[in-house]
């Protein structure tokens, strides 16, 4: 790669012979697929035990704010997020992002009711 501010990426002749020769490329390395999303660093709800009352209290909001908006409720959150915030319990916007299909447009559209929700709840117990 050359250039200092905008790095140019430059090809060679194997490139060449890959692009407009039909040369194969074998990798003899393992990949791994990274995601280029935040999701990668996300809690996943396969595994956690949530607190179902909770999760019920999060569903009736969901479906609340799907139906002033005029959206299918999955459209605010899944219910595999819906379960993470029933098991986590996020009280702060950075928890709250941690939450896998929370994102800052989404936070920023419904995550301080869902957070008011949980802090109720969890103040309540």
């Amino acid at each position: 790669m050359y250039g200092d501010k905008y790095p140019i990426l430059v090809l060679n002749n194997k490139a060449n012979e890959v692009l407009f020769k039909n040369k194969t490329v074998i990798i003899n390395k393992k990949i791994e697929k990274v995601s280029a999303t935040k999701e990668t660093n996300k809690i996943s709800a396969d595994h956690l035990q949530y607190d179902t009352n909770l999760f019920e209290i999060l569903r009736v909001l969901r479906r609340k704010i799907a139906n002033e908006n005029n959206i299918p409720p999955f459209i605010v959150f899944a219910d595999t997020s819906l379960k993470q915030m029933a098991a986590l319990r996020p009280i702060t916007e950075g928890a709250m992002l941690e939450i896998s299909g929370v994102g800052d447009v989404k936070f920023r559209r419904y995550g301080k009711e869902f957070l008011s929700a949980i802090q109720n709840y969890v103040s309540a117990c």
